[in-house]
Parts: structure tokens; C-alpha cells; sequence
């Protein structure tokens, strides 16, 4: 196996740019504040012009500590008091390295007894108590653990009527909220062991359809729950008190805007794939990547099948929109998550088998 984690890029962000706003109610999805996003444009940019400072630290080597992820995203990352977590869905198991890059553990529980999880398709750091908590959809259970993932302390059984799940977070210390493979978004109170349907969901005809809507679409900032979609970029806040999405940031690409409308029912598997291939050059679609800040919203995308990277400055209300970086690398974010504070993270990927993750 080869190990294609290079190193930790830690910069600071600093910023700029140009956008116009306008209220708006449609869709199944609350849209309140359209922001216009011009996809003409493509500013040149260099690594230098968003980060004030870089600073690389290599991640160990160990026979342990290879990861075995596609060059692209990873599985799943978390940076958490100090420390990086990689999810590696192939191995089943989670990699934590420290913060000056030192391997200190693989957590692999795999198995059948009653501490093991049987698969991991998702994992969390659990942002009230800091116990580590795996999501395996075979099992139909959160599989909970200490912070340092050695010690197990409970198996949380999701209720029957439940479907299966594939992402999740922590809306409160009670409140969990889940995703389907179509983001149907599910909450349950682990207290009652009940569940509490949302109203949001995407058809159900959607599942005989090539297109894949399954992400991850939760993130934590300032102690609040958001959710963002996969199809569009639409983010929200989650209410705990009422459970509802309260619209965040609502992108307008004119004519170019996604919606599910397009999308004719129950047509054959080709007829999807040809028209899959159209929606990725006319329209922006597939959001997976997104994060953000205390002043920027960052986020990747597909228009004209290309990779188009979106920085949002919420204190001008100005963006920029670019492909790469003049240095040539692509911009992925990811959160770090510590404690009282927010920073964004990015990746930048410089050629074949290179990849740095920037906190």
C-alpha cells in the first residue's frame, strides 16, 4: 500500500472580492438570502493571496500509519484538540496522527464481539463529551468510545424504524441527527430512543437514478449545527429547539442553478448517465467540499465539468471564484475543530500522490 499523505500545510487566511443579494423563497428546501455568484468569472489566484503564512509538517511514516484513500478527498478528516483523524473506509479503521505530525495510533475494533464494530462508514468526535463515536449502517449502531478510541463504553442501538443511516452528528448531548443515502435528514433523541422526522427530504424515485447525493453534509460552527446539500450548496442552520433548517447561504447561478426538477422519473440507467453528462457542463452541481470560518465561506463544485473553488468573505459580501491556484494546486477545506476556537482547514493537491492537509 502506498502512503499518499504528505504533510500538514498550516496557513492563516486573509482576503477580498464581489456579490449582490436578493430574498427568495422556492423549493422544498427554505431559501431566503440568494447570493449571485457570477460563474463567468475566474480570478487568478496564488496560495499567498488567501493565507498569510505556510508552515508544512510532514506526517509520520509507519508501517501503521498508511493510508490507503484514493488521491482526491479523503474518506473523512477531523482535527480535533490538537489532533488529526483519518477515517479510512477501505481499512475500516481511523488513523490519528498529532499535531506536529507524529503517528500515535490505528484505531481498528473491527469484529463481532460486543466492543467491535462491525463496519465504519462514519465517525465523530463527539463535540459535548469528546468521546470518539462510529456509525456502522451493518450494525445499526453508534459504537461509542473514549477519546482516545482504546477504551469502549457503550453500543447506542438505532430503533427499527429508522432507516438505514450513513452520516451523522450531534444537534445536543440528546439529539443526534442522521442522513440517508438521498440526505433525508432524520433526528433522534438517544434518551427516548425515538425517532423525529424532518420535512426535508429529496424524492424517493431519486434512488433508481445514477445520481449519487449521498455526503457527509454536517458541520460545526460557533457551537452551531449546519447542514449543507450536495446538489446545489444550499446551507443551512439546524434548530435544536424546533429542529427546523434555517437558510445560511443560498447561491444564485442564474440560469445555471440546479434544480431537481430537471431530473424526468423513473427513465432507464443510460438515459441518466447521458444526462448526467449535461448537468455537469450546464449547471453548478455536487458541492462535497465546503467549510468555514469566522469570515469566510469556503466551498468546491462542478460547472462545465470542471472544478470551480468558491470563497465567500461574509463581512464584505464579496467572493472569489477560481479553478487553481496560479502555483497550480486545487483548494479542498476541511474544519479543524478546536476547543473555542474555529480555523479553516484546505487541501491542496500538487501533482500525482501529493496531498496537504492545511489547518
Amino acid at each position: 500500500m502506498k502512503n499518499i499523505i504528505c504533510g500538514i500545510i498550516v496557513l492563516s487566511a486573509i482576503f477580498y472580492s464581489c456579490t449582490n443579494r436578493s430574498p427568495v423563497n422556492s423549493g422544498p428546501f427554505p431559501r431566503e438570502q440568494l447570493i449571485h455568484i457570477d460563474l463567468k468569472r475566474n480570478d487568478r489566484i496564488s496560495v499567498y493571496d488567501l493565507f498569510s503564512e505556510v508552515k508544512i509538517i510532514p506526517l509520520e511514516t509507519t508501517p501503521h500509519s498508511l493510508l490507503t484513500f484514493p488521491i482526491g478527498e479523503p474518506d473523512r478528516v477531523i482535527v480535533s484538540e490538537g489532533k488529526y483523524y483519518f477515517m479510512d473506509e477501505q481499512l475500516q479503521s481511523i488513523i490519528v496522527f498529532s499535531s506536529d505530525g507524529k503517528f500515535l495510533k490505528k484505531i481498528d475494533n473491527r469484529g463481532n464481539g460486543p466492543d467491535e464494530y462491525p463496519t465504519i462508514n462514519d465517525f465523530n468526535i463527539n463535540r459535548f463529551n469528546q468521546n470518539m463515536e462510529i456509525l456502522s449502517p451493518e450494525g445499526r449502531s453508534i459504537y461509542v468510545y473514549d477519546s482516545s478510541g482504546d477504551i469502549f463504553i457503550e453500543k447506542i442501538n438505532l430503533p427499527a424504524d429508522l432507516p438505514v443511516v450513513y452520516f451523522f452528528h450531534h444537534l445536543t448531548t440528546d439529539i443526534y441527527v442522521f442522513t440517508s443515502a438521498l440526505n433525508e435528514i432524520i433526528f433522534y433523541s438517544k434518551k427516548d430512543n425515538r425517532t423525529i422526522r424532518s420535512d426535508y427530504s429529496f424524492p424517493e424515485w431519486l434512488r433508481k437514478t445514477t445520481f449519487d447525493f449521498s455526503h457527509n453534509p454536517f458541520y460545526v460552527y460557533n457551537d452551531s449545527l449546519c447542514l449543507e446539500l450536495i446538489h446545489n450548496g444550499d446551507v443551512f442552520t439546524i434548530s435544536p429547539e424546533t429542529y427546523k433548517l434555517q437558510p445560511r447561504y443560498n447561491w444564485d447561478f442564474g440560469q445555471h442553478n440546479f434544480d431537481l426538477s430537471i431530473l424526468p422519473e423513473n427513465e432507464s440507467i443510460n438515459f441518466y448517465l447521458d444526462l448526467s453528462k449535461k448537468i455537469y457542463m450546464d449547471y453548478a452541481v455536487l458541492f462535497p467540499i465546503y467549510k468555514e470560518n469566522s469570515r469566510y465561506y469556503m466551498t468546491r463544485f462542478k460547472f462545465e465539468n470542471r472544478y470551480k473553488h468558491l470563497v465567500f468573505d461574509k463581512k464584505t459580501g464579496q467572493y472569489l471564484l477560481f479553478e487553481k491556484f496560479k502555483e497550480g494546486g486545487q483548494c479542498l477545506p476541511y474544519m479543524d475543530r478546536g476547543r473555542g476556537y474555529l480555523r479553516i482547514c484546505t487541501t491542496l493537491l500538487f501533482g500525482a500522490g501529493y496531498k496537504f492537509f492545511i489547518p
